[in-house]
């Protein structure tokens, strides 16, 4: 069945074909989902509940709601980790909720375990009282016929930081919505890293909103496509009346592994107040050969000089994740350039 999702905030002209994403899903009638794990915390609460409804705007009659409680200091990773096998299919909705002068690290992981299809649409809630920070790293390792849904919905109260690190790394479909509300002194980070092979679909959304003055809103998408890979990037910071001397940025590099991957990208300042700092950037193309060749003629092979090219495109990102897990990470995206 098609259906039309992940609209723009702000749309523009129809030629331009990313104000929303056309898709044909092939959603299950069961939901069934067993194999996960939850590390590092013990608040944790799950319950069925009903009416899903994501801003990425798809539907559900019933959805499984985990609600995460950080009420103390704890230095070890939060990890949760799902692993979808023997046709899983999951619709979820997360809420982290942290209180106030806590700096915690997270990590989300989502894996199938087997070539079947599955399917996921989750919704993250991030509410992060004042005074503390959140690092939130999502690793996303679906296979490449299933299909991974996921928005988010951050409220990052005064004097408060959040930094979420969205590793995209397979799959068919991948749909990505993502919103701040970022309030007075405080900062809210998106990190993306994307890539795209095969007939892989990408459509990303990113709506950052400077709600009040000296608020900081920045998003930075590193990517490749090669094949026949289709993604759109679509990313509004808005700086709303009363968010004056405040700043919000956004970047996207794609780097282009072949002639028929498709990259399309929309950035959008949207400015209400005075005495703003707001910058963004695109930019796409194919490896630099002058590097590649500088590369080659010390002794690595072009495959290995093309996968340092991309790995250093990466590192800004790879670098701001935790030290518990960034060897983990860096491992796994190597393995996917």
């Amino acid at each position: 069945m098609k259906y039309i999702l992940n609209k723009t905030p702000i749309r523009t002209t129809n030629g331009f074909r990313v104000n929303d994403v056309k898709v044909d899903l092939e959603i299950p009638n069961n939901m069934q989902y067993h194999d996960y794990e939850i590390l590092n915390i013990s608040d944790v609460e799950s319950t069925i509940e009903s009416n899903f409804v994501s801003n990425i705007g798809l539907e559900h009659e019933n959805y499984k709601s985990t609600n995460i409680n950080v009420d103390n200091q704890n230095d070890n990773v939060i990890k949760l980790k799902y692993y979808f096998n023997d046709n899983d299919s999951l619709v979820d909705n997360i809420n982290i909720n942290v209180s106030k002068n806590l700096n915690i690290n997270m990590l989300i992981c989502y894996e199938t375990k087997d070539n079947n299809y599955h399917f996921h649409n989750g919704n993250i809630n991030i509410n992060i009282d004042s005074n503390s920070s959140l690092n939130l790293t999502i690793v996303n390792e679906f296979n490449n016929i299933s299909i991974n849904m996921l928005s988010g919905v951050i409220n990052a109260s005064s004097n408060s930081t959040v930094k979420t690190n969205l590793i995209d790394l397979s799959g068919k479909t991948r749909i990505y919505n993502f919103k701040s509300n970022t309030h007075k002194n405080s900062s809210s980070y998106l990190n993306n890293i994307y890539i795209g092979r095969e007939n892989s679909l990408l459509d990303l959304n990113y709506y950052y909103i400077n709600e009040e003055e000296q608020s900081n809103n920045y998003i930075e998408v590193q990517g490749i496509l090669d094949a026949n890979a289709l993604k759109t990037f679509k990313g509004t910071i808005d700086f709303k009346q009363g968010s004056h001397k405040s700043n919000g940025h956004e970047n996207e590099n794609v780097l282009l592994l072949s002639d028929t991957c498709i990259s399309k990208s929309l950035p959008i300042l949207l400015c209400h107040e005075e005495d703003v700092s707001g910058t963004h950037s695109v930019s796409s193309g194919m490896i630099d050969q002058n590097k590649l060749f500088y590369l080659m003629s010390r002794s690595l092979s072009e495959r290995e000089a093309k996968k340092l090219i991309i790995k250093s495109n990466f590192n800004s990102i790879l670098n701001s994740l935790s030290e518990e897990i960034k060897d983990d990470i860096t491992d796994k995206v190597e393995k996917y350039i």
